[in-house]
């Protein structure tokens, strides 16, 4: 029994540690393609996709860091209030991988009908207003959901939610970056532009001043 357990740790490991690792590209390729999604009317979708995607590698990690300031700290109220933090950023993690699966649903029914059916390309147009309204709608539908239910099996519910805190954003950030030819191409660019930016200088033109002054103009002859 302890080797399926030390198994799936270890790949649970190894896959955040891939997410990390792919983070930095996925970065640069979203920058890189900001100004032509901006002219999409999903471009609210992937503008979400990716500030939840930085927001979860940023709320994540502050639950150890939490865990480690309250080692060291003897106050308890101190203690308290950092674990809180900790634990609302774990929480706000959790709810936004849910919010995940349903826009992934969502886009992948979006772009099936619409490569089917062409035919149905009336009905998902739709201002990007919208999308915002319908995304914030359903963060607060999942979390009004989430509160209200409660599982038989809790072990098992822990380890599919953990399991989803840790491979979904991994998922997204592959997907993205292999979804088209345009993203392999800034992904192969990319580890170069991350890896000699410092090292490539701006070319910069200067006057070169030639020392051998000479008259342009004419001599002007001697008068009799």
């Amino acid at each position: 029994m302890k080797r399926p357990k030390q198994q799936r740790k270890q790949v649970k490991m190894v896959v955040f540690l891939l997410q990390y690792l792919t983070l930095p590209f996925y970065i640069y390729v979203s920058r890189v393609n900001r100004e032509r999604d901006q002219n999409t009317k999903i471009y609210p979708v992937i503008n979400h996709t990716y500030v939840t995607v930085l927001s979860f590698y940023i709320l994540v990690p502050l639950l150890p860091v939490a865990m480690g300031i309250s080692a060291l700290i003897s106050e308890n109220l101190i203690i308290t209030v950092i674990g809180c933090f900790g634990i609302i950023g774990l929480l706000l993690s959790h709810q936004l991988i849910k919010v995940f699966h349903i826009l992934l649903f969502i886009l992948s029914l979006q772009r099936f009908l619409l490569y089917f059916f062409p035919k149905t390309e009336k009905i998902f147009d739709v201002e990007k207003r919208t999308y915002k309204m319908a995304m914030y709608s359903i963060t607060f539908f999942i979390a009004i959901g989430s509160s209200a239910y409660l599982p038989t099996n809790s072990m098992r519910y822990e380890l599919l939610s953990v399991t989803n805190l840790i491979i979904i954003p991994f998922i997204v950030q592959v997907t993205y970056l292999g979804c088209n030819k345009r993203n392999l191409d800034a992904l192969l660019e990319s580890p170069s532009r991350l890896l000699c930016c410092g090292s490539r200088r701006t070319a910069q033109v200067t006057p070169q001043l030639d020392n051998d002054l000479r008259s342009t103009t004419r001599p002007v002859p001697p008068q009799n």
